[in-house]
């Protein structure tokens, strides 16, 4: 179990451990929240959760930080001259309707539109709707989910059924198979030039496939070809895994002379 406190709080100095889940990803870890004085000072995983089992990623662990960092706002600002200037809730909310009404009246419900956060709950999301839609009867609602998730959450429902995971950690320990596309995107993505990199997930791999500048359908239809059988490849785990986004040299090298069989060196 995963657990991360400020330096020099000791867990026997933890006054309460509340439960909570993260929102900084789309697993949705199940997590701890450590206080200590009113505030928190920690977070550790949750062993019984289904989903991560106690384990916390570096968001997880750390990202509950930003929470006390001082330039988060403490209170509202609103534009006083072209200057910003602190003020108390009820006049920023008071600003919010009249500026809403004068709207409305004006232009219309069109005028108005909401871009929504990807890092909400669903009841979050639902109430946010219902005043769009119902309360305003704005049809301009958007959010970073529809950007950020909504490719994934097709070809999950394509390929599965279900918009979201349907499946838990534990079953990478029961795969027989474990194909990673796209696995190295965070230290190789740079603007339209991706830089395939060697990556630490690509060194247990059985069989790994450069990055070539083709489409995805011609490199899936390559591996396919070209993927090496169960019967002649072995790895140090009972699970092999295929990657289709690094160079070869960690695993077996593909084999040559087939369609996106390019090999894209590292720098």
């Amino acid at each position: 179990m995963d657990t991360y406190l400020e330096e020099g709080v000791e867990p026997s100095r933890v006054q309460r451990w509340v439960q909570a889940a993260s929102i900084l990803h789309s697993d949705g870890d199940a997590m701890d929240i450590a206080l200590v004085a009113g505030r928190m000072a920690g977070v550790r995983g949750r062993a019984v959760d289904r989903v991560n089992r106690g384990r916390l990623g570096p968001k997880d662990l750390f990202g509950w930080q930003a929470n006390a960092s001082a330039d988060r706002l403490t209170r509202p600002l609103v534009r006083q001259g072209g200057r910003l200037v602190e003020c108390d809730w009820d006049t920023a909310m008071e600003r919010i309707v009249a500026r809403s009404r004068e709207l409305l009246e004006e232009r219309g419900p069109g005028s108005i539109g909401f871009y929504t956060t990807g890092q909400l709950f669903l009841e979050e999301y639902y109430t946010l709707a219902v005043l769009a839609r119902a309360g305003i009867g704005t049809n301009h609602l958007d959010g970073n989910t529809r950007l950020c998730t909504s490719t994934a959450a097709e070809a999950l429902k394509e390929s599965f059924g279900c918009g979201g995971q349907p499946g838990s950690y534990d079953d990478i320990d029961h795969a027989d198979v474990i194909a990673l596309f796209g696995h190295n995107t965070r230290p190789a993505f740079c603007a339209s030039t991706p830089a395939p990199r060697r990556w630490p997930a690509g060194r247990p791999c059985t069989w790994l496939r450069a990055s070539v500048r083709t489409s995805p359908c011609s490199t899936r239809s390559s591996t396919r070809s070209s993927a090496p059988t169960a019967s002649t490849t072995t790895t140090s785990r009972r699970t092999r895994s295929a990657s289709t986004n690094s160079p070869p040299g960690y695993g077996t090298a593909p084999p040559s002379g087939r369609p996106g069989s390019a090999t894209c060196r590292p720098p």
